[in-house]
């Protein structure tokens, strides 16, 4: 009598695939720190400045700009959340990932990602 043993890959394949997209929102992350903290930090600054609390970098920022810190603070709140908009796209690659029933689903999931 001989045995068969059917192992899925598609775990295995997850897993990998999981890992490839990390590197690469992780490589993309790294490429942006400077930016992604001081984007984070203004946007910290622009949504205190609309309830009244004042911001020195804010003040400087729009004096070199020639306009308002509260113009600037609209404007930068008026901007996408780029580090938000990251966590989006890898969220909903991962859940690409998950929904992945074959091999190569999965693969034209990873298309640009691998």
């Amino acid at each position: 009598m001989a045995f068969v043993l059917d192992i899925d890959p598609m775990p295995a394949l997850r897993e990998d695939a999981k890992a490839k997209v990390t590197r690469f929102f992780n490589r993309e992350a790294a490429a942006m720190t400077h930016q992604d903290a001081a984007y984070a930090a203004k946007r910290a600054a622009a949504a205190r400045m609309q309830v009244g609390e004042a911001s020195e970098q804010l003040v400087a920022e729009a004096a070199l700009r020639g306009i308002s810190a509260e113009d600037l603070a609209r404007e930068i709140l008026s901007k996408p959340d780029t580090v938000a908009e990251r966590e989006h796209r890898r969220q909903t690659v991962l859940a690409a990932i998950r929904s992945a029933a074959t091999p190569q689903q999965l693969k034209q999931v990873m298309a640009i990602y691998g």
